[in-house]
């Protein structure tokens, strides 16, 4: 009998010569209500190094479809820089951008 393993993802990606990282970040139980970039925050702080970007997404029954985009500032606090909400909005913390449906 054959068993099925899900296939492992390398944890780094290379894209036009550009080395990007994957990293699994774990935590609580999420349950419905909780603020997907109050969630990002609090798990990704003390992760990032100044100057470092990252791209998070979350796509489950509890929060819905929802990703953002943050970076460590210079004294390595998660700045949020972009995210979608529920329904699929795009809000931009980004200077001269503005929310788009």
């Amino acid at each position: 009998m054959f068993s099925h393993r899900p296939k492992q993802k390398s944890p780094t990606r290379i894209i036009d010569d550009q080395v990007y990282l994957r990293v699994l970040i774990t935590t609580h139980r999420i349950t419905s209500g909780e603020n997907f970039l109050e969630i990002v925050k609090r798990y990704s702080q003390g992760s990032l190094q100044p100057g470092d970007i990252m791209v998070v997404s979350d796509m489950s029954r509890m929060l819905g479809v929802q990703s953002c985009v943050a970076r460590a500032d210079s004294r390595g606090h998660v700045e949020i820089l972009a995210h979608t909400s529920r329904g699929g909005v795009l809000h931009s913390a980004l200077p001269g951008s503005e929310d788009r449906s």
